[in-house]
């Protein structure tokens, strides 16, 4: 038997020994807990971020590749019917360049007996005597008439908006007769709002249901791709803008003109596209010649006439995609 005292000293000794294991226990497994669990937060943040790639790579690859134009299908080039599409809406240009120019070049255009409304054609006109050099060769539009050949280079890379802004300017100033002060004043203000890719941009609209539909036909499996006349420079500024849309797409599903140095309905720009995708193609486009060179090229192609109405490209996409493929399976 051991004395009172020498237990009490014994049971103190183990409850200071084993408090002693369990804290060095404690403190052997802590940075072991810290170690594997911060890893594991770290790659649920990663995982999170990368929640839609991985949706698309789970999802069903299916066999047909939807091809859309930006312009005019995926946006609408102006803010409003008040803006300033590519096709240049007669009154949309009149408001953006300002009220003030338009109607002076309206009296001055009633005084010289001249329809104040066919700015547009004076325009074409005036970049045509830029550059005369310049050709249209593949018949690329407006949607109504044929646009210059110096647009079109603009639209292929060849030239900068910036650099046929500095070309008209210069071309008034060497020919100062060619156009009135009034028209010279208007000339310029236009050339702004096309050519310069910072105003361009500001006056081009993405709708949410664009992104949502698009999300939807890439977690179904579908390939989803951008084929559009688009000069390199503003669509570089959409890119930053419109972040939410162009994460969808993977950099070689981005088929732009500017980049390209091709421009739509020239055959090669779709043969192009075929090379790469290597699958059958759905190409949805407002501009008619476009659509029948996507035809020649052996794409199924659909004519968007409805405007920049986003509720009708969702049903024009679904009925679109339904007989597409029909016709892959009876293929």
């Amino acid at each position: 038997m051991f004395p009172l005292h020498n237990i009490s000293f014994k049971r103190n000794l183990y409850r200071t020994q084993f408090g002693r294991i369990v804290f060095l226990l404690a403190m052997a497994t802590a940075p072991i807990s810290f170690v594997v669990a911060a890893p594991i937060e770290r790659n649920t943040l990663e995982n999170r971020a990368d929640c839609a790639t991985r949706e698309q790579r789970m999802a069903p690859s299916k066999p047909l590749a939807i091809v859309l134009d930006l312009g005019g299908v995926l946006c609408n080039t102006s803010k409003s019917v008040w803006g300033i599409p590519l096709n240049m809406h007669k009154m949309g240009v009149a408001l953006s360049i300002g009220l003030a120019p338009m109607l002076r070049y309206a009296l001055y255009s009633l005084v010289c007996l001249k329809n104040p409304l066919n700015f547009k054609l004076e325009f074409y006109a005036l970049l045509r005597a830029v550059d005369s050099t310049s050709v249209n060769q593949h018949g690329v539009t407006d949607g109504v008439t044929l646009l210059p050949g110096l647009m079109c280079d603009w639209l292929a890379g060849k030239k900068s908006g910036l650099c046929i802004k500095r070309l008209i300017n210069d071309y008034l100033k060497v020919n100062p007769g060619k156009l009135s002060k009034v028209e010279c004043i208007l000339m310029c203000r236009l050339a702004h709002l096309i050519f310069d890719p910072n105003e361009f941009a500001r006056r081009c609209v993405l709708s949410d249901f664009v992104v949502d539909q698009i999300k939807q036909y890439k977690k179904q499996g579908y390939r989803v791709c951008i084929l559009s006349n688009w000069d390199a420079d503003s669509f570089n500024i959409l890119r930053k803008k419109w972040k939410d849309l162009f994460e969808l797409f993977a950099e070689q599903d981005l088929f732009i003109s500017g980049r390209l140095g091709m421009v739509k309905p020239d055959q090669a720009v779709f043969k192009h596209l075929l090379c790469h995708i290597k699958m059958p193609c759905l190409f949805i486009d407002d501009q008619l010649e476009n659509v029948q060179a996507a035809c020649l090229a052996g794409m199924k192609a659909v004519h968007f006439q409805q405007g920049v109405d986003h509720r009708s490209l969702g049903m024009v996409l679904r009925d679109s995609i339904k007989e597409a493929e029909k016709m892959h399976c009876a293929g």
